[in-house]
């Protein structure tokens, strides 16, 4: 397990819960804004952002496949869940790309001698 969640897990005020779908969620107030779990969920450690039209500095969401987590930092309220196997995680994250829809575009091309804009995008987790 990654320490950073092992220590979350056991911090003061964390409640914890099992899902109907044997996920277990771990809940903390925790932090001032989504940046410390960006400094936490890093591609080098295996996380990857699951990039909405909503992220802002209050609203973030991380995945790490090999680990099965998911990490949802929103307005302070910080949710660890991690999933029983592989197969409910690609379930959530379909679910997810439901409820929060394609990822914004992360960079623009722009060709002035054509007057062209492109759009990058990049892919979701999962």
């Amino acid at each position: 397990m990654i320490t950073w969640v092992t220590t979350f897990k056991n911090l003061d005020g964390t409640r914890q819960r099992t899902t109907e779908h044997g996920v277990t969620v771990y809940e903390n107030q925790l932090g001032e804004n989504r940046y410390e779990f960006d400094s936490l969920c890093t591609a080098e450690s295996g996380w990857q952002q699951f990039d909405t039209k909503e992220d802002a500095s209050w609203f973030g969401i991380w995945a790490h496949k090999e680990e099965h987590l998911v990490v949802i930092y929103a307005e302070g309220d910080a949710e660890v869940h991690q999933f029983p196997d592989e197969n409910a995680w690609k379930a959530q994250l379909k679910t997810m790309r439901e409820q929060y829809g394609p990822p914004p575009h992360q960079a623009t091309i722009i060709d002035t001698e054509n007057r062209e804009a492109t759009r990058i995008y990049g892919e979701q987790p999962g």
